[in-house]
C-alpha cells in the first residue's frame, strides 16, 4: 500500500528503537544495600512506574520517598545513570534507518518514560538524529489514553492522516488508529523495515536498491 501523504514517523523508544533490559532497580537495591524484591515491592505499593511516567511524581519527590523508606541518600541523577544502561543499546539496524527516513520525512519519538530515561536518552547520538520528542511524563498522561497522541499531533503540527507511528504494543498502536493516526505494531526491527515498506516507506535497504 502506498500511503504518500504521511510527513512524520513517530518512533516508540523501547522495544523498538532500543533493547530495554530493565535492572535499574537491581542498581538503587544494591547502593541502598536492601534486597532488590523489598524494594519491587515498595515501588508497586507506591504506584512508582504509573506515577513517574505520568508526571505526577517528581524525580526529587520520588528520590526523597525511596531515602526515606530506606535510610538512603540517592538523588536523581544516580536514578538517571542507573536507569540509563537499560536503553544504552541501540538495535543495530535503527541508526542507518533513522538516517535515511530523515531524509524525506520528519521523525520524532513518542515513548511512555520517566526522567530515569529520558533524560539519559536526550543525551545520545541517536536522540540528536530526531526534530520531535514527547515523553509522556513531561505531558501528564501515557499511552494509550488518546490525550497523548493528540498532544503529539499539536507539537509537530501534523495532522492524523500525515503521521505514522510504530510501537510494540498492540493497545497504544490501536489506539493511534482509532484516532486516524497510521500505526502498526512492530517487536524488533525486522518488523519495523516490513511495516514501513508496507505504508511504501523506503528503508535505507530499499533506497540503497534503487540507486
Amino acid at each position: 500500500m502506498t500511503h504518500g501523504r504521511i510527513r512524520w514517523i513517530l518512533f516508540d523508544l523501547g522495544n523498538v528503537l532500543v533493547d530495554h533490559v530493565p535492572d535499574g532497580t537491581g542498581r538503587i537495591a544494591q547502593f541502598l544495600g536492601i534486597e532488590t524484591e523489598m524494594l519491587h515491592e515498595y515501588l508497586l505499593q507506591i504506584d512508582a512506574s504509573r506515577l513517574l511516567c505520568t508526571g505526577e511524581l517528581r524525580a526529587d519527590e520520588f528520590t526523597g520517598m525511596v531515602n526515606r523508606q530506606f535510610n538512603g541518600s540517592i538523588t536523581p541523577g544516580m536514578i538517571t545513570q542507573w536507569f540509563g544502561p537499560e536503553i544504552e543499546r541501540v538495535y543495530p539496524e535503527i541508526p542507518a534507518l533513522v538516517e535515511s527516513l530523515s531524509e524525506r520525512y520528519s521523525l520524532g519519538v513518542l515513548s511512555n518514560t520517566f526522567f530515569g530515561h529520558w533524560d539519559y536518552f536526550t543525551t545520545t547520538d541517536l536522540a540528536q538524529r530526531f526534530t520531535a520528542m514527547v515523553a509522556s511524563h513531561l505531558l501528564g498522561c501515557v499511552k494509550p489514553d488518546p490525550k497523548i497522541y493528540m498532544a503529539a499531533l499539536k507539537h509537530i503540527a501534523a495532522p492524523p492522516g500525515e503521521t505514522l507511528f510504530i510501537d510494540d504494543r498492540k493497545e497504544n498502536v490501536e489506539a493511534a488508529q482509532a484516532l486516524g493516526i497510521n500505526a502498526f505494531q512492530s517487536l524488533s526491527p525486522a518488523d519495523t523495515i516490513r511495516g514501513l515498506e508496507q505504508f511504501g516507506i523506503p528503508t535505507g535497504a530499499t533506497l540503497q536498491k534503487r540507486h
